[in-house]
């Protein structure tokens, strides 16, 4: 009877919360989704900004082409050029207090000829608009944002919070307890009629638990690295001393950037990173609608 009725509190918290955040959730996995391959996008969007028309040739240095940027726009500060790394890319320099076509936007990157030194264009990705040259660099401040700014960033990390109590919660859910449940866990991993909104909804989140978890916990760091995600670590390494050590601590932080992207394993982190967002949708669409469909009293 006990461990009934904590299954239902689980499931009751489990529901609750998945309800609560799903419209959060939602747009957040369906952009991170894109995303993943925000740069190979972005390029295809954009070719007048990353493709240079000189082509091959020699190209001019960091120097000179500092020297260009501030002949075309005198007061700007230039922070920083990454240089092409390939022929016909354009050079990308970073600046500040760039001529901007209205009161309050930031032009933050502007796009050069490496060979010519010609401007080829400018854009913001710090204070983006809804066109095609900053799509992109739009999606992703909507994705951890929800277009809020900063408000919007804290929330999205009390969601990621959430987010990962859910999935645990979801997870324990499954656990089996006897040979008949056993059998029924295994069933679980897979999607049968006529309940498919129901398998659908368990079996998306059974198979992409570990990649979730990592999802949900490197969301945390992103939108609330020193209010929540450093103290836990740091409750950790005091509960932990022997398991614990600084370059440690500091590798895991490094890396949850690159988890969160999917460019940690290259090509193939940002497939798995696009699918967890794809299956992380589905779960919350469908766990909707099997809510929808139960029967009212049980709703």
């Amino acid at each position: 009877m006990g461990a009934l009725i904590r299954r239902a509190t689980l499931a009751f918290v489990h529901r609750w919360l998945g309800l609560a955040l799903a419209a959060f959730l939602l747009p957040a996995c369906l952009t991170g989704s894109l995303l993943a391959w925000k740069a190979p996008l972005d390029r295809w969007l954009n070719p007048e900004l990353f493709l240079a028309p000189a082509g091959g040739g020699t190209p001019l240095d960091e120097g000179a082409l500092r020297a260009v940027l501030k002949a075309y726009a005198p007061a700007a500060r230039v922070a920083w050029i990454d240089l092409p790394t390939a022929p016909g890319r354009s050079a990308v320099a970073t600046v500040g207090n760039w001529p901007a076509d209205r009161p309050g936007r930031r032009i933050n990157e502007v796009y050069l000829d490496p060979v010519t030194g010609a401007v080829l264009g400018a854009r913001s990705t710090s204070t983006p608009s809804l066109t095609r040259a900053e799509l992109l660099p739009w999606l992703r401040r909507f994705h951890y944002t929800l277009g809020l700014q900063r408000a919007g960033m804290v929330a999205m990390g009390i969601v990621a919070i959430g987010w990962l109590i859910d999935a645990l919660l979801g997870t324990l859910l499954t656990v089996p307890g006897g040979i008949d449940r056993a059998r029924r866990w295994l069933r679980a991993w897979i999607v049968r009629r006529p309940r498919v909104s129901f398998d659908l909804h368990r079996a998306s989140a059974l198979w992409l638990w570990p990649a979730l978890i990592v999802l949900a916990a490197s969301s945390i760091y992103l939108n609330l690295a020193h209010e929540a995600f450093v103290p836990a670590l740091e409750l950790v390494a005091r509960l932990l001393p022997d398991a614990w050590e600084e370059p440690a601590v500091t590798t895991l932080l490094e890396w949850q950037q690159p988890l969160h992207t999917g460019t940690a394993f290259g090509t193939t982190g940002k497939v798995l990173v696009c699918l967890t967002g794809l299956g992380a949708s589905l779960g919350i669409v469908t766990g909707l609608l099997s809510w929808l469909r139960s029967p009212p009293r049980r709703r």
